[in-house]
């Protein structure tokens, strides 16, 4: 893992922590400093993930987690990180590419 992307790494969970398209941008650092689309996207799997542990984490000091994780919003929470993490990874991979 080279250091640009340990940079865009921590950026994008500084951001995503102050707005939700912080990880769309985080995922897109994350991708424009990857080699291929595959990596790209794995890396922003790997960062929706994080960005969605540190949430539960959140959620397990702040609220009631036996109730929180029965919710509906822990899955959507899931979804939305995850997916968002990796596309926009995958595409700014591929855009860089062909810049």
């Amino acid at each position: 893992m080279n250091l640009a992307r340990i940079v865009a790494f921590a950026a994008g969970i500084v951001l995503s922590i102050l707005h939700w398209a912080g990880i769309v941008l985080g995922a897109a650092l994350i991708g424009w400093s990857t080699e291929n689309l595959r990596k790209g996207m794995l890396m922003g799997f790997v960062f929706g993930v994080t960005v969605w542990a540190l949430f539960i984490a959140y959620a397990f000091f702040i609220f009631d987690f036996s109730r929180f994780i029965g919710l509906p919003l822990t899955y959507i929470s899931l979804l939305i990180s995850v997916a968002l993490a990796t596309l926009s990874a995958g595409f700014s991979s591929e855009v860089s590419r062909a810049i």
